[in-house]
């Protein structure tokens, strides 16, 4: 730096952030505000620049030229710079080329990409502004990886344009004219809009007709106007797949049918009023952990700002059996509060594929809340059968079939139980009685029994306890070649803290001309 005629003279001034990244900047600046200035980069590599690396890892060279002559009071700027080899966490992004002018108090900007132009002007005394982004195609991935969500991606084309004063943001215009928006996971198009306008006038937002096509099988149509001050007025009509589930959520498969919705949208920000329909129809998806499919998914739900509520009843079909679903569910700012739900069930079927095979009726209540709620009630078996084979000891046989019939391997305390990261599943308990209508029949390699269970399933649900007794009435055990009469036979669950079988079966054989009683006892 050298000092001459009042003025600071910088013949070359360079900074380093490593090796290859280097600034370079040379001028004068004089006592009276005055000044001439240029900095500039062969190459800056932004892994260099440290706040860029926070959330996501940044790639590219940045090269360029500012230069600048005028005063403190009265800038003048123009200047060009280039990004190249851009990558958002390995994604690569277009070149860039941006030019930046500043003169008489504005600063104006002209960025190019691929596809994405955007031209912008903001003046630093009046601090009016206004923005233009053109978009054609626009590769939305990036963007959606900078803000976490590395499964979505997407595109846009169309003219947004945003212009107002910069001390008065609330009052800002803004108009879209989208040709289509569209977003997708790896495996499916979620959606894809038609081509809309909308605008941003008065702190209101304004949206005459936007149509958004789901999984391509579903059309909605949202139009209406509201701002976060004073009222708004949407409303939304249309079709939603219900295909579009599997790819939120592995709770069920094969997801098909329609939910037909009406919707509408008053009131305010602060205390918004909502008022719909939501249809449900010809539903149908298979649940994994049923092994079993549930279809003919009719119904109708009210939907208001305080309650989701069944109109009537949803009704379905599982197998050759029926279920009915009545009740509410209170709402709080949109978000699910008190559960008052009821399920019956009549000639329901479950199975454990090469194990277990039931009918059973249910009447079933869900209270409670999102927290804390507890499912209760009583569930009639009216058929069942157990035959699975086995190849253990009579002893070990008698506990297995014991366990096998309440479908539930016995937990010791030195396993770990998996406790459901959903907070709903973690806390919700049950309180279900289940009895039978017929005994339920056991019929394998060891064992032809009729055994009819009274019994309480109660404790969370991930960890559920068996208390009461179930009754062997009739049946033979298999050994060593002969058959042995069950003459009496309990299995009793007395612990309320853990499911464990404690049974007392007796049984007899005739063999030539003696009789050989077998009986079997296990207390825990």
């Amino acid at each position: 730096v050298r000092l001459a005629d009042s003025t600071a003279f910088i013949a070359e001034a360079q900074a380093s952030l490593s090796e290859r990244s280097r600034l370079k900047a040379h001028g004068w600046i004089a006592f009276d505000g005055r000044y001439e200035a240029t900095i500039e980069t062969a190459g800056l590599d932004l892994t260099d620049v440290e706040p860029l690396q926070l959330n996501q890892r940044v790639e590219g060279i940045l090269r360029g030229r500012l230069a600048g002559q005028g005063s403190i009071s009265n800038p003048a700027l123009s200047g060009l710079l280039d990004l190249s080899e851009m990558r958002i966490n390995d994604l690569p992004l277009s070149d860039t080329r941006l030019e930046i002018a500043l003169k008489e108090g504005q600063l104006e900007l002209d960025g190019q990409q691929a596809e994405l132009s955007l031209a912008g002007a903001y003046h630093l005394v009046e601090h009016h502004f206004n923005v233009t982004l053109k978009a054609s195609g626009l590769d939305l991935a990036p963007y959606f990886i900078a803000f976490g969500k590395k499964d979505l991606s997407g595109s846009f084309s169309g003219t947004v344009a945003v212009y107002g004063h910069s001390d008065a943001i609330s009052q800002m215009r803004a108009d879209i004219a989208a040709q289509t928006i569209q977003l997708a996971t790896p495996r499916h198009e979620l959606l894809r809009t038609a081509p809309f306008q909308a605008s941003f006038r008065d702190g209101r937002l304004t949206i005459p007709n936007l149509k958004i096509s789901f999984l391509d099988q579903g059309d909605m149509v949202i139009q209406g106007q509201g701002g976060l001050e004073g009222s708004l007025d949407f409303s939304a009509q249309g079709e939603f797949p219900f295909a579009a589930l599997e790819i939120f959520s592995d709770a069920v498969a094969e997801p098909k049918g329609t939910l037909r919705i009406t919707a509408r949208l008053t009131g305010s920000v602060p205390n918004p009023v909502v008022a719909g329909e939501i249809r449900l129809d010809n539903l149908s998806a298979v649940v994994p952990q049923l092994n079993q499919q549930i279809s003919s998914i009719n119904g109708t739900l009210r939907v208001t700002d305080k309650a989701l509520t069944v109109v009537d009843e949803l009704s379905a079909k599982m197998g050759g059996g029926r279920l009915a679903v009545t009740g509410n569910v209170t709402l709080n700012d949109l978000i699910p509060g008190q559960f008052d739900l009821r399920l019956a069930g009549v000639q329901l079927p479950f199975s454990i594929v090469d194990t277990l095979d039931l009918t059973a009726n249910a009447n079933l209540s869900l209270r409670g809340d999102w927290q804390q709620a507890r499912l209760n009630g009583q569930v009639e078996l009216i058929e069942g059968l157990y035959y699975r084979d086995v190849n253990i000891s009579v002893l070990n046989t008698l506990s297995g079939i014991a366990t096998g019939l309440i479908r539930r391997d016995r937990v010791t305390q030195t396993q770990a139980v998996k406790i459901p990261a959903n907070p709903f599943l973690k806390n919700l308990r049950l309180d279900i009685g289940v009895g039978a209508r017929n005994p339920i029949e056991v019929n394998n390699n060891l064992a032809e029994l009729s055994v009819a269970p009274d019994l309480q399933i109660r404790g969370a649900v991930h960890q559920p306890v068996i208390t009461g007794r179930a009754t062997v009435e009739e049946g033979v055990v298999h050994y060593q070649n002969n058959r042995f009469i069950i003459k009496r036979g309990v299995i009793d669950f007395i612990n309320p803290q853990r499911t464990t079988p404690d049974f007392d079966i007796e049984s007899e054989v005739t063999v030539r001309q003696w009789l050989i009683t077998l009986r079997a006892v296990s207390y825990t």
